[in-house]
């Protein structure tokens, strides 16, 4: 029997970078579970990061199979200056911003969680903190709990694993990948 969880929500939060070992194949295994025989249709992406990019790519890969799939962004810009722009402007604005490609017809809705034109560590956690507490379930790459900063050159907890950490004290459903 099947358990559709259609107004479930599902964020990624993970690592940057992937590592050359990473479980592509069980990746898409969990996503496709969660789709197909979950009934998972909301989720939630962040950006700049390798890992949301591979996990966005799988849920669009279902999206004409499963067309009330609905792809939501979190950027990390100015939702002042995002909000009243056309698409191509929203686009252009986001290559700026992460100096990569985003084009808005790969998403359904975007969700600007608080107002800023910067960039930086803690706007990525708040952002990341934002996805957990509108998500009920998260899919999480975490492979060091532990990251070095480069300018304090002290051991502190990365983002995704305060990320993690919040959505544990939230008592949300994690799968880790």
């Amino acid at each position: 029997m099947v358990n559709y969880l259609q107004n479930y929500a599902c964020c990624f939060i993970g690592h940057r970078k992937l590592e050359l070992d990473f479980p592509k194949e069980y990746l898409f295994n969990v996503i496709k579970h969660l789709i197909v025989d979950i009934g998972v249709r909301k989720f939630l992406f962040g950006c700049n990061s390798e890992f949301n990019d591979l996990c966005h790519q799988i849920v669009t890969s279902f999206k004409q199979t499963y067309p009330d799939i609905v792809r939501i962004n979190y950027p990390l810009a100015s939702s002042a200056k995002i909000i009243s722009k056309t698409k191509q402007d929203l686009e252009e604005t986001l290559k700026k911003f992460y100096q990569h490609n985003i084009y808005i017809c790969d998403y359904d809705e975007f969700i600007t969680p608080f107002e800023s034109s910067k960039s930086g560590g803690y706007l990525y956690i708040k952002r990341n903190f934002e996805m957990v507490k509108n998500s009920d379930l998260i899919v999480a790459y975490l492979r060091n709990a532990k990251s070095k900063n480069n300018k304090t050159n002290r051991t502190t907890n990365s983002g995704t694993k305060l990320a993690v950490d919040f959505a544990i004290n939230l008592k949300k459903d994690i799968i880790y990948i």
